[in-house]
């Protein structure tokens, strides 16, 4: 099951694009790899596929626009996601840092 794979991958970044942004999901992979040592993984999927569109990106999607997910697989990884345990000491920050400069250099090179 995807669920249970997700858990085991905790330093994972996954790039979860609907049809419409398949293309950008495939571009931005080797992009955000080249930039972070995370490992980075991408899915194209219908918004059938059970939490592919579980955050803000769904909105675009509905509407027509492309748009990508970037996640850490939230609460696949996290017991405590959006919880009252989920507080600012389980953040990995050095971590964060590091999606952040996969995320800009994917905005530089799409």
């Amino acid at each position: 099951m995807l669920a249970s794979r997700l858990a085991d991958l905790a330093l994972l970044v996954l790039l979860a694009g609907a049809f419409l942004a398949a293309a950008w999901a495939v571009m931005a992979q080797p992009l955000m790899r080249g930039a972070t040592p995370l490992p980075v993984l991408s899915i194209n999927a219908p918004a059938s596929v059970p939490g592919i569109d579980l955050s803000d990106h769904r909105c675009y999607w509905a509407e027509g626009y492309p748009a990508i997910m970037v996640t850490d697989t939230s609460f696949f990884r996290n017991r405590y996601y959006h919880l009252l345990g989920d507080t600012w000491d389980k953040l990995n920050y050095a971590r964060m840092a590091q999606v952040v400069q996969g995320i800009y250099a994917v905005t530089q090179g799409l």
